[in-house]
């Protein structure tokens, strides 16, 4: 039960330093969805939700990822957690919060491999308007795939790139703990209601969400099973802390607060073959809520 996926590293540069005024992925997915937007819609007088090119429509795929209510996936659901997710970032801040470079990793998830060339053109046309409200520049300096760079030159990528394969049945190492670093926020609820103390089990069930919503609705022949998976394990030390950050959001007019936890666990007990799978697939994919604004990135390695 394969899932096709695609992490794209963008290596880029700014005419010149600049002050960065807020979490540097909520920009890019700001201005990526505007320039894919501009680029793609030949029916500006519709609502996306009632267009008849919302199918096909690649700023539509990747934004508003409507469905059919009658479908066999999630029956009832119209919309859909996105195809894509900022993966990493890294930047060159100073001691200003100013920022010169970034490299950010963009990961695209099923059909959605081959809208890449879209995504390149619409980053270009975002460098050329600039960020932030002072609206530098950036020049995107490399385009890579693993070690290679794909970028031919300032107008065409390569397009003939083989997506890696996530494939849940593949062999795993099973150690007796895995250390877990939050890298970005990890926005995740319970009972309706978004937690800051976390156990194993709240961790593992965020996982598991974002991997059984992703694996139905990108992988290939992925069977949705309903029963909820039990484990036995727990965190034998934690270093959490609350991470706050604030964005506007242009469509409902007003300034919105993103949280999450932030910081590193370790995970001891029954150490599954299906934990280490969920493990796995949350390093590639993120985790929890709001994974296209850069949250839920994550890493892990065995422990001692």
């Amino acid at each position: 039960m394969p899932l096709k996926y695609l992490p794209v590293n963008f290596r880029c540069h700014f005419e010149k330093s600049v002050k960065q005024e807020t979490y540097l992925p909520f920009v890019l997915r700001s201005v990526l969805g505007y320039q894919l937007r501009k680029m793609c819609c030949i029916a500006k007088q519709n609502q996306c939700c009632s267009c008849m090119f919302r199918h096909q429509c690649v700023y539509c795929v990747f934004f508003e990822t409507i469905i059919d209510k009658d479908n066999t996936v999630l029956p009832g659901r119209d919309t859909v957690s996105h195809p894509f997710a900022f993966t990493r970032i890294n930047s060159d801040t100073d001691d200003n919060f100013c920022v010169s470079r970034f490299d950010v990793t963009l990961t695209l998830f099923g059909n959605a491999v081959s809208y890449l060339p879209y995504i390149y053109a619409a980053l270009v046309r975002a460098g050329e308007s600039g960020l932030f409200s002072c609206r530098i520049s950036f020049h995107i300096d490399s385009v890579a795939v693993g070690n290679e760079n794909i970028l031919l030159n300032e107008s065409q990528i390569r397009t003939d790139i083989s997506p890696f394969v996530f494939d849940e049945n593949a062999d795993r190492n099973i150690p007796n703990k895995v250390r877990i670093k939050l890298i970005s926020p990890l926005r995740t609820q319970v009972n309706g209601k978004y937690i800051k103390d976390m156990s194993a089990i709240d961790l593992l069930n965020a996982i598991y969400r974002r991997y059984k919503t992703m694996m139905t609705l990108y992988g290939e022949n992925y069977h949705n099973e309903e029963k909820s998976p039990h484990w036995d394990v727990s965190f034998d030390q934690t270093d959490f802390h609350w991470r706050n950050y604030s964005r506007y959001s242009a469509r409902q007019k007003q300034a919105m607060k993103l949280c999450g936890l932030v910081g590193t666990c370790r995970i001891t007990g029954n150490i599954t073959h299906d934990i280490m799978t969920l493990l796995e697939f949350g390093k590639i994919a993120n985790i929890g809520k709001n994974t296209n604004f850069g949250f839920g990135m994550m890493e892990y390695k065995e422990s001692e």
